[in-house]
């Protein structure tokens, strides 16, 4: 008996289907079906192509260009692409970069004209951006003009060029990890607006932030979310504070993350001035915590900031890393001078307060202790409405924070 062609529609809307529910593992095996069903198959598996994996990145990278030089179309499926360098095997030994020895980032990238997001993350001995060649050069900073870009993560590299900073101001989000500015280029006027609604900055240097805030500050509503990790450099809050003073009127969630691995300041930062806040998350270490230096000192510092009058703030997040079961209850962790600022009159507004506990720096029976003592803390928080939970986390940016 001759077999019945499925309409086009309903193998469309069965591809759909497994595309929503992200199940590769069953648009691998349409795709195996028929003709029929590879074309919708694929438009969904190379949605997102990441060639990031930390063993065999540059094979992958070759694979997926002989199936670009094979089949070209495929270019036009792929919204997010997240390319890595080769990590470091051997601490202190510098791997070797496919990236900067070989022209293949040139090749693929031409390819891709429809993405929507990108990443690109050297190893942290950082790359210089004149190290890669001229021709990958210019196919990023084509491809940073793409019109369909809206996202953009850079990660280790260093001498990037004033111009292609201030050009990603352009985009919808930004995430700059270790990222420097070239040096030698001045900082100039600017009268170009920014488009930015989320900025991340993790390790930056003053200059680079300087620099985004020359355009950021023509376009102060522009940006609505600022991720921040410190550094050890002195200058990083006073350049944060320039930026958020004249380029973040519009920043509706602030969210303060310094590494567990030392205590920082938040320095001259007042996030008073942010009067449409509705988010705050801060990432408190109780690693190394003293007389002086305590875990909740600096968030503490936030919440009075924003007492100078009535807020907007809906939610809390208060992340801890290398937290013990007592520090439930230690006096040295004043949890009730967190209930107190809490219930003052200024955060009217408030809803919920998450409490989570570092999964990757927490033993396990260590968050189950807590978490049985923490039930005790903020009762005055809790008898005002408000929903104070307690959760294991994992953080996607655990390579900053711990």
């Amino acid at each position: 008996m001759p077999s019945i062609p499925i309409p086009q529609e309903i193998i469309e809307t069965i591809i759909a289907q497994l595309g929503f529910l992200g199940d590769d593992g069953s648009l691998r095996a349409c795709a195996l079906v028929s003709h029929s069903f590879l074309s919708a198959a694929q438009s969904y598996l190379f949605q997102t192509v990441r060639l990031d994996h930390f063993d065999g990145r540059r094979k992958r990278h070759e694979h997926f260009h002989i199936l670009l030089l094979d089949k070209p179309h495929i270019g036009t499926y792929v919204y997010n692409l997240l390319l890595g360098d080769e990590h470091e095997d051997t601490f202190g030994e510098t791997p070797s970069s496919w990236i900067t020895d070989t022209e293949y980032l040139s090749n693929i990238l031409p390819f891709l004209n429809r993405l929507q997001a990108f990443s690109l993350s050297f190893s942290s001995e950082m790359t210089e951006w004149s190290s890669m060649s001229r021709n990958a050069r210019l196919a990023l900073e084509s491809l940073f003009r793409l019109p369909s870009l809206r996202s953009v993560a850079l990660q280790f590299i260093s001498g990037v060029p004033a111009h292609i900073l201030l050009s990603l101001t352009k985009l919808v989000e930004l995430s700059l990890s270790s990222v420097h500015v070239d040096i030698v280029d001045s900082l100039t006027e600017t009268t170009q607006p920014a488009n930015l609604s989320t900025l991340v900055l993790r390790g930056c240097s003053p200059r680079t932030i300087l620099t985004l805030h020359s355009t950021l500050r023509n376009s102060p509503k522009s940006l609505q979310r600022l991720i921040l990790t410190p550094t050890y450099d002195t200058s990083f809050c006073a350049s944060v504070w320039e930026l958020m003073r004249e380029g973040g009127s519009g920043i509706t969630r602030f969210e303060w993350l310094p590494s567990a691995h030392y205590f920082s300041s938040i320095g001259p930062i007042d996030i008073g001035v942010l009067s449409d806040i509705r988010v705050l998350r801060f990432s408190a270490s109780f690693r190394q915590r003293s007389s002086v230096n305590q875990p909740l000192n600096d968030f503490l510092s936030l919440l009075g900031q924003l007492c100078k009058q009535s807020n907007h703030i809906e939610t809390i997040i208060l992340e801890c890393h290398y937290i013990k079961g007592d520090d439930a209850k230690q006096p040295s962790v004043d949890w009730k001078a967190l209930d107190a600022l809490l219930r003052r009159k200024e955060f009217c507004a408030l809803q919920r307060v998450s409490v989570r506990l570092s999964v990757s720096s927490c033993p396990t029976m260590e968050r189950w202790k807590f978490k049985g003592a923490f039930a005790y803390q903020l009762k005055d928080t809790r008898s005002h409405g408000v929903d104070v939970s307690i959760e294991d986390h994992w953080s996607s940016a655990m390579r900053w924070l711990a």
